[in-house]
């Protein structure tokens, strides 16, 4: 395998765990785990056009995640390190999406979160996901939010280094709910990284908790 990393750890590469995942079948994005609320707005930005599936008079479009890992080999994996600080407290998880299988109806990914636990990584969720292909737009939407959900809100362009090279990112802001109050932050992606997350930051003021996540690890077999 080759790493596009400068110097992420392979202790962050356990072996696959996917006898203890699910599987899930979405139009594009779909939430995670990720204590990150960010992310999953981004993520659940397309999701909501899966609900209209059936619509047959409706427009369809291509889903931007499924074409962003459709640029990539399988076997393609991004590493992602999650950095929570609450009242102080610092928490450090780490997830990976692979590329496991490429079809032209749909993206399939295996997604594993793990933690260190005395000296070893420890895979402590797993699952599967379908990304398809296709995207069927509801009543009022358009293409441009299903491109960028930011749309509309704050965004704009901005050149950010990750794993020391230069990336064209659009990047917005959002606010999304939590039990302890609202989380504001802002989310970078690039159609140059399958999966299209860069980066992202949030805070949830009222729980004075941080998040950050950074794409920490690009693998091409």
């Amino acid at each position: 395998m080759k790493s596009l990393a400068g110097g992420a750890a392979s202790a962050h590469n356990p072996p696959p765990a996917r006898s203890n995942g699910r599987r899930v079948a979405f139009d594009s994005s779909r939430p995670t785990r990720s204590q990150n609320p960010m992310l999953r707005t981004f993520m659940l930005a397309s999701v909501a056009v899966a609900l209209a599936s059936h619509a047959t008079s409706a427009e369809e479009v291509e889903s931007p995640i499924y074409r962003s890992w459709a640029k990539a080999k399988v076997g393609t994996s991004v590493t992602y390190r999650e950095i929570v600080i609450t009242k102080g407290v610092r928490a450090e998880s780490t997830r990976r999406a692979t590329l496991a299988k490429l079809t032209p109806e749909k993206a399939v990914i295996d997604e594993e979160t793990f933690e260190t636990v005395n000296g070893k990584p420890k895979v402590i969720t797993s699952i599967t996901l379908d990304y398809r292909k296709g995207l069927i737009l509801l009543p009022g939407m358009t293409k441009e939010q299903v491109e960028n959900p930011g749309k509309g809100k704050k965004a704009g362009l901005e050149t950010v280094k990750v794993l020391g090279k230069d990336y064209k990112a659009s990047w917005y802001e959002t606010e999304a709910p939590t039990d302890h109050g609202p989380a504001v932050g802002r989310t970078w992606v690039s159609d140059e990284v399958p999966g299209k997350i860069l980066k992202s930051s949030m805070k949830v003021e009222s729980a004075d908790k941080t998040v950050t996540t950074e794409l920490i690890e690009i693998k091409v077999p």
